[in-house]
């Protein structure tokens, strides 16, 4: 739910230019709309873009229970993030993040 919700509160920041939808006449011209990168034709098939806002960048909400599966895949998280952004991955600091059951 924390995650959800910091999530939520940063979804009004508007995503790079180049990932909104270019699949009509004329959305480059409209809304400035682009070309992503084709991850089919990148080594791993991993497109090196950025796929947040600058400001949401190195922003991470996810945080593994103590279990090994959850710690795994966030292993694999941490692991892409520093493949796609060539820096290191720190964890985002949510103490004052917005606790919807303790108000």
């Amino acid at each position: 739910m924390q995650a959800y919700y910091q999530a939520a509160k940063d979804a009004e920041h508007p995503m790079p230019k180049y990932l909104q939808s270019n699949s009509y006449k004329g959305a480059g011209k409209l809304r400035g709309a682009g070309e992503m990168i084709n991850m089919f034709d990148q080594p791993h098939n991993i497109a090196k873009q950025e796929y947040l806002p600058k400001d949401l960048i190195g922003k991470h909400y996810y945080i593994p229970a103590q279990n090994k599966n959850k710690e795994k895949l966030y292993s694999q998280y941490k692991a892409l993030y520093k493949y796609i952004y060539q820096k290191p991955f720190i964890p985002t600091d949510f103490s004052d993040h917005f606790d919807p059951f303790n108000q």
